[in-house]
């Protein structure tokens, strides 16, 4: 009786066991797909460009999956760029993992307008005659690559400051890029020992706390030139730095150039002559001062014949540099015609650049003045004429002559 028990309870046993692997067996032999996002390129993709998004499909069940069909579900700021939405993936079978998964790939377009950061794309599967199963949304990162601040102009006012005087530089500012910019920093570096530069009224860097996509703004220094520059144009390093709205650091360097110099202060006048009177001929000098605190280079004189004089010299002097508060002459050999006014204006042409090469010409006339024979005798430039007393002389010496000889006559008699 025993035996018979002992042997009952060794069948149920195995009758269990023979259940149980059954049971096993028919639970892994399910298929059990899994979709992993795998990339996206580029990354981050910019607005209005093409991303191409890959996914992979494994079946980590021991079962085959039949008929997998995979699609992607078009959302802003997404839209399919070409090959169709749904994509037949077959059968995929039992342990179809790793490198063996399925690769699945879609080109989809980028909105232009679309928000930079982080947006969803959502795709769907099924397979045989099963209902489609949504998945979880997959991140996709939209970023305008180089987040660009450009400079769009740069005013000086004036537009060239004069040593020792004050300006106003103003630098405008736009933000090119399709979000804002944070914490936006300025600088004009003008620490170098070359530039005569200094700030005034204000420091070398200054802040923006933000910049709107596509907005304008405008940053303001005030500045002097030191009264010892150089009239030249210097340029100033300009710094700027910015963060994305993602938190992204930017830094860009530029040049900008700031004209120093100011309009040659140069006078002329009548150096030296010796020609004094109409109808006559000498040597006439005009003076040429530079007075101001720019250099004058070029300068070139043309004295212009007209009907009251002669040019007996060369019509054309060329005189070069004339550096501040020095000075040049321009020399000339003139014939006065009879009849000339007392106030002669010789007819000059004066060409000349600036230290910057700004060039300027200019009708000047110079005046010479002529006197008569008297007033040049009251001014000291001639001697007076004694012309009477000369006769006198000569008549005396005649009638002395004469009342010599008529003694010596009369004396031999």
């Amino acid at each position: 009786m025993k035996n018979k028990i002992m042997l009952s309870l060794f069948v149920l046993v195995i009758m269990g066991l023979s259940s149980l692997s059954a049971y096993g067996a028919g639970i892994t032999d399910f298929p059990n797909l899994k979709i992993s996002f795998v990339s996206q390129t580029p990354d981050p993709v910019e607005p209005g460009s093409i991303v191409e998004l890959r996914w992979t499909v494994e079946n980590i069940g021991s079962g085959g999956a039949e008929d997998v069909q995979i699609e992607f579900l078009p959302q802003y700021p997404f839209t399919l760029y070409s090959g169709e939405a749904i994509q037949d993936l077959g059968t995929i079978n039992g342990r179809q993992t790793g490198a063996k998964g399925v690769v699945v790939l879609y080109k989809v377009r980028v909105d232009q307008d679309a928000v930079e950061g982080t947006n969803e794309v959502e795709l769907r599967y099924k397979r045989n005659t099963q209902p489609w199963n949504v998945l979880e949304p997959f991140d996709i990162n939209i970023q305008t690559i180089d987040a660009t601040l450009a400079v769009t102009s740069v005013k000086v006012e004036p537009e060239t400051i004069i040593p020792g005087k004050s300006g106003k530089i103003t630098i405008e500012l736009k933000n090119l890029a399709d979000s804002l910019l944070k914490d936006v920093t300025t600088k004009l570096d003008l620490s170098s020992s070359t530039l005569p530069l200094a700030p005034l009224n204000s420091v070398t860097e200054k802040k923006i706390k933000m910049i709107r996509a596509g907005e304008t703004v405008k940053q303001e220094y005030e500045v002097t030139s030191l009264a010892t520059a150089e009239s030249q144009i210097f340029k100033v390093p300009l710094e700027l730095s910015f963060y994305d709205h993602l938190g992204n650091n930017y830094n860009k360097s530029d040049i900008i150039g700031v004209k120093v110099g100011d309009v040659p202060d140069l006078s002329y006048f009548l150096d030296s002559t010796d020609v004094y009177k109409a109808g006559s001929s000498g040597d006439v000098s005009v003076k040429f001062v530079n007075k101001g605190v720019t250099d004058v280079k070029f300068l070139n004189v043309v004295l212009k014949p007209t009907d009251d004089y002669k040019i007996l010299s060369s019509e054309e002097e060329y005189l070069g540099n004339v550096d501040s508060d020095d000075y040049e002459t321009a020399d000339y050999k003139i014939y006065v015609q009879s009849g000339a006014p007392k106030e002669l204006k010789l007819d000059m042409e004066i060409t000349y650049s600036d230290a910057n090469n700004n060039q300027y010409a200019m009708e000047i006339e110079p005046v010479l003045k002529l006197y008569d024979d008297k007033e040049a005798v009251m001014v000291g430039l001639t001697q007076k004429s004694n012309k009477v007393g000369t006769l006198i002389t000569i008549v005396i010496v005649v009638v002395g002559i004469i009342a010599y000889r008529k003694w010596k006559k009369r004396k031999k008699k």
